[in-house]
């Protein structure tokens, strides 16, 4: 009673005073106000007992007497946003009625499937929905959230990235904005260190379903015409494999090379018993290259092993049909004879001998029989 009588006979300025030698405890009495909250106003939240909390946002404010922390707490506790929603909705479709009134619906707007309203610009105006286009898309099972006169506005050369040749892609050295070779190096290493922490985190077996698997792949034709429909289907993928050659193209034989190195590590084309052979060849202390090319003016050769101008290739004994178990008129897969596997392995040696080099091949079957005398002989193919 004494500290409510103190605070209602005096004013702000000597109530600051007279509570300057209490000003700890009063404030450790009031925890829950901003520290910019005077001790004044604290001392009147103690005396009254109101530590003035907001009706809306339930903060402690400290302003005695009101309701609301802030206008903006007021305005939506009076009109609460479902409220606000509602009369915007309403708004929009009037103002689409009035808009679309003599235009064709599909070509030059679109019906929202949540509210009715009709919009020429539905991907802006289902943001009021709070959720995006490819949710909405998912839900209510279409295609897209364009008309066909902004998708016609977009397309081939009238898109802004047609044939952008990597000016629009952070990832190309000729980004607009300047291309940042630290951080993609940066990028590649954390990569790398992902996948060696996480070998199976794009397999198959790490999907829940093999819809889910086939979903994560790239885009096939099917992909398109079943997103898209028949002739959008088709004009999208030729496009998008068009632009997938003219990109190749510009690349240097040396670039190509390592996309197709990379696409055989990529989609495990290494047999384990080459890795294996290679793994003690190198443990012996010889430097050697792994799966060494050479070009002709069609194709690239790849050859297992090299050191020198020396080769060995390591032939499996189903995909190059070992002699010794097949017959040359032996179907072996996909209607190729043993004979047919032969003849190839035969054209590619040549071509390596053509180009000056020595070719030593190991086989499965003699490498699983006795390991040790195969790789002897490796050894001294490469080292004499």
């Amino acid at each position: 009673m004494k500290c409510k009588k103190i605070v209602e006979t005096n004013s702000v300025y000597n109530l600051s005073k007279i509570l300057e030698p209490s000003r700890i405890q009063i404030f450790e009495a009031t925890t829950e106000f901003p520290e910019f909250i005077s001790i004044s106003y604290r001392a009147r939240a103690i005396a009254f007992d109101d530590l003035c909390k907001c009706k809306f946002c339930g903060k402690t404010h400290g302003k005695l007497g009101k309701e609301f922390c802030n206008a903006t707490c007021r305005s939506k506790f009076v009109n609460p946003r479902e409220k606000v929603l509602d009369n915007r909705i309403n708004k929009m479709i009037q103002r689409g009625e009035d808009q679309c009134k003599d235009l064709i619906e599909g070509e030059d707007y679109l019906v929202c499937k949540i509210c009715g309203c009709k919009s020429l610009e539905l991907s802006n105006h289902i943001k009021v929905h709070n959720i995006t286009s490819s949710e909405y898309k998912k839900q209510f099972n279409i295609n897209s959230v364009k008309t066909e006169k902004q998708r016609m506005q977009m397309k081939g050369e009238n898109n802004p990235a047609f044939n952008h040749g990597g000016r629009l892609s952070a990832w190309s050295k000729n980004f607009k904005n300047g291309y940042d070779e630290a951080k993609h190096e940066q990028f590649k290493k954390d990569q790398s260190l992902f996948m060696k922490e996480n070998p199976g985190a794009f397999s198959r077996a790490s999907y829940d379903s093999e819809e889910e698997y086939i979903k994560s792949q790239t885009r096939n034709l099917d992909w398109f015409i079943e997103k898209y429909g028949e002739d959008e289907g088709v004009f999208r993928h030729s496009e998008k494999t068009r632009k997938w050659i003219h990109t190749l193209s510009l690349k240097t034989n040396d670039e190509k090379a390592e996309i197709n190195r990379k696409k055989i590590f990529k989609k495990g084309m290494i047999s384990n018993l080459e890795k294996e052979i290679v793994e003690m060849i190198k443990n012996e202390g010889i430097d050697i290259e792994h799966q060494f090319r050479i070009r002709n003016h069609i194709k690239w050769y790849v050859y297992d092993i090299k050191k020198d101008n020396k080769i060995i290739e390591v032939n499996g004994d189903f995909w190059h049909a070992n002699p010794l178990k097949y017959k040359e008129n032996d179907v072996v897969f996909k209607g190729k004879t043993a004979k047919d596997l032969w003849e190839k392995d035969e054209v590619k040696i040549n071509f390596a001998n053509e180009h000056g080099f020595v070719v030593l091949t190991i086989w499965e079957n003699d490498f699983r029989t006795n390991p040790q005398q195969e790789i002897e002989k490796c050894l001294n193919f490469l080292t004499r």
